[in-house]
């Protein structure tokens, strides 16, 4: 029960005592602190804060009057009662007026118990009205500075990056001493910081410097968490113990500040994080509260709205320039055959020339036809893309006379440029499930671009191979083709290389520009790239410095001996199960699937390659194996579309056991949380494999699975997360 505090202003002893025996008896629990002199009072009001003073009218070289005037000066909400034996009827009014309780005379004790008790409950009710007095005003208050902060976003939505200054800087101003905004990249693939504030500017771009040189994934760090459980993140009294699960991405800019007490919220449109604000308080005597984090979400809400419209004018507007540019190319290009052709045709027709001139003439009137119809084609074959039409005939095919027919095709024109070709073309790559015209199709374009970019007496290289490592150190998978195309040409601007794959995008589409073409066909060559369910990539040094593009195919498994009449666990997986045993053994593995069969399937194929298995048939059956006492996993692989609760909802559930557990989780349930995770699911839209990384899966694979796929794609993870943090 609380314990009242009381201050007794009383110099006799017997009184003091008789006074606490009646306070006693009428039930009160409370602490007593006495005061007998002026200095006793004022040290004891000083030192501590008393939730009502009893006071003698008369004491020697002090009076009643004076201590209630040092009350009402420092503290006139505690309540004050005389109790006095020399109080007469004039004066006790007197004292009333200026802002004693009541007065209880000593000869009537009785008094006493009542008067404190009706004393403490109005002051309670007062400092009730107050404090809702003060939440109705601050309530106001912060609802007009809603209402101002949103007219101020909206003011600034023209400008795409003045809008995440203002956003970053007028919510840092209202509610911290520092504030960072991220954003998930277009790609989807990172948590890019894009705006910062902070009072000293040096610290800014100390901040901004570390971002750069460690790029965060989106599934890494504490502004991840808050991503894929679109739940805020509040820290009201930061320890370094509580940071350390941030990644050295978020660890190289949090230790420029003085980090004391921490929010991190999500923002949030139509139930999608399209990036996250981090606040931050440096002053431990203003650390977060509650109803500080209801009130940056709200503000997160209205910058989130704001910065979602900013994006979407930002791309109507960047759409319609893309359009005229294309408009205007487009007429073009096709006039410019059509000017050859007329004029060749017309002139033809109304004189007689040699035979060499005629032969000239024909020939350039037959290019021209052939440019122009192969602009009309790839224009069709945009439409098709447009409106998913378009369509491959897939069947087992060897790439070498893919890549050789496309290479014939160019030769001549690299020849007229006297442009190197240089081929190193493997045979004994395998085959793939292809369309032997649109794969021609794909490495024509990739050629034609190298060849067209690139200056006389330049070099074109092209490689035939089976897939290594990236240079980014990112892992391919070994059983992939990869046809390369590498050339000494004009290079791509860095600013420009994420959007080579755009439909209708040119780095250069100004009327002065050295080269032809519509910008369709690098577009064509990625969608027909994913259509084979592969992937094609672009790097440049930079303008000057050449361009290569990497197209990767998943090659087709070797077939089982047809001549056996039973298929056991390592046929299913298609390779050498001892070099796989070699690779997972001791790896402990979660497999969360509603379907029996797929759960066989997987869990053979990993047990035979000396993963120990545990498999679920839901998530909530997951969840718990999960939890269990005695379970440590090293991979959690699952299904996207069970019964009752989702891959998603699964996975937000795993990386939130940190929440549910509090600060008494076992190092097991630590591990977990971090638990890398690969989606293996019947969604295979490239939307479904990124809003599968973006929910925090590391990998998405498609079904049907390539068992040849999954063993290295689950050996790749599990060998990361032995160093890596992954929270």
């Amino acid at each position: 029960m609380f314990m009242l505090r009381f201050l007794l202003l009383e110099d006799s002893a017997i009184d003091a005592d008789l006074i606490q025996a009646v306070l006693l008896e009428g039930g009160l629990e409370f602490d007593l602190k006495l005061a007998q002199t002026r200095n006793d009072f004022i040290t004891a009001l000083d030192q501590q804060v008393f939730d009502l003073i009893l006071a003698d009218y008369s004491l020697p070289g002090f009076d009643g009057s004076s201590a209630l005037e040092i009350v009402q000066e420092q503290c006139p909400a505690i309540p004050f009662i005389f109790v006095s034996g020399t109080l007469g009827e004039e004066v006790a009014v007197e004292m009333l007026k200026s802002g004693a309780t009541d007065y209880v005379l000593k000869q009537r004790l009785e008094r006493l118990i009542p008067s404190v008790k009706r004393a403490l409950k109005e002051a309670e009710e007062r400092a009730a009205r107050k404090d809702a007095e003060e939440r109705l005003i601050n309530y106001a208050n912060r609802l007009q500075t809603l209402s101002e902060t949103s007219r101020s976003f909206s003011e600034a939505i023209l400008d795409f990056q003045t809008l995440l200054n203002t956003v970053c800087c007028t919510i840092g101003e209202l509610i911290g001493d520092a504030c960072i905004l991220k954003l998930v990249s277009d790609d989807e693939q990172w948590l890019q910081i894009r705006a910062v504030y902070h009072r000293n500017p040096e610290l800014v771009a100390r901040v901004q410097q570390a971002a750069s040189a460690f790029p965060q994934r989106i599934y890494e760090g504490l502004s991840a968490q808050v991503l894929q459980t679109q739940q805020p993140l509040f820290l009201s009294t930061t320890t370094n113990a509580e940071l350390q699960v941030s990644t050295q991405t978020e660890a190289s800019y949090l230790e420029q500040f003085i980090v004391h007490s921490l929010m991190i919220v999500p923002l949030r449109v139509r139930n999608r994080s399209i990036g996250s604000l981090s606040l931050i308080r440096e002053t431990p005597d203003k650390s977060y509260m509650i109803d500080d984090q209801t009130f940056l979400q709200d503000l997160a809400n209205r910058a989130a709205l704001a910065i979602n419209n900013a994006h979407l004018y930002r791309k109507s507007q960047e759409a319609n320039r893309i359009k005229d540019e294309f408009l205007a190319m487009l007429s073009h290009e096709l006039r410019s055959p059509l000017n050859a052709i007329i004029g060749w045709l017309s002139l033809l027709r109304s004189r007689q020339f040699d035979g060499a001139t005629t032969t000239r003439a024909l020939e350039t009137v037959e290019r021209n036809a052939k440019a122009q119809a192969r602009l009309v084609e790839d224009l069709l074959d945009v439409s098709r893309v447009l409106q998913g039409k378009l369509r491959l005939t897939l069947r087992p095919l060897e790439l070498l006379p893919v890549v050789e027919a496309a290479i014939d095709t160019v030769r001549p024109t690299a020849e007229a440029k006297n442009i190197q070709l240089h081929l190193a073309l493997d045979p004994q790559i395998g085959k793939v499930s292809g369309d032997a015209e649109r794969l021609q199709q794909v490495i024509w374009n990739l050629m034609s671009n190298a060849v067209k970019f690139t200056p006389k007496g330049g070099r074109v290289e092209v490689k035939l191979e089976k897939a290594g490592a990236d240079a980014d150190g990112q892992s391919a998978l070994a059983f992939d083709a990869q046809i390369t195309v590498s050339d000494t040409g004009q290079g791509i601007k860095p600013e420009f290389l994420p959007y080579v794959f755009d439909r209708f995008r040119q780095a250069d589409s100004s009327i002065t520009r050295t080269h032809g073409g519509l910008g369709l066909g690098l577009a064509i060559v990625r969608h027909l790239v994913d259509l084979h369910e592969g992937q094609v990539f672009a790097d440049s040094a930079g303008e000057g410095r050449g361009a290569t593009f990497t197209v990767r195919l998943p090659l087709l498994a070797p077939k089982p001996d047809l001549g056996r009449t039973r298929t056991n666990a390592s046929e299913i997986a298609m390779i050498d199960p001892f070099h796989c045993a070699a690779r997972l053994t001791g790896q402990r593995i979660l497999i969360i699937d509603d379907d029996l069969d797929a759960r066989f399937l997987l869990l053979s194929i990993l047990e035979e390659c000396g993963a120990e298995v545990v498999a679920a048939a839901s998530a909530s059956e997951g969840i718990s194996i999960l939890t269990s006492s005695g379970n440590s996993f090293d991979l959690l692989i699952s299904d996207i579309g069970m019964p009752g609760e989702d891959g998603y909802t699964l996975l937000r559930r795993v990386r939130s056991l940190h929440v549910e557990q509090g600060e008494h989780m076992s190092a097991m349930l630590k591990n977990a949380c971090r638990i890398p995770a690969i989606a293996v699911t019947a969604y295979a839209r490239e939307e479904d494999r990124q809003a599968a990384l973006l929910a925090g899966f590391q990998a998405h694979l498609a079904k049907p699975i390539d068992p040849t796929r999954l063993i290295l794609l689950v050996a790749d993870l599990v060998s990361q997360t032995a160093t890596e943090v992954l929270f």
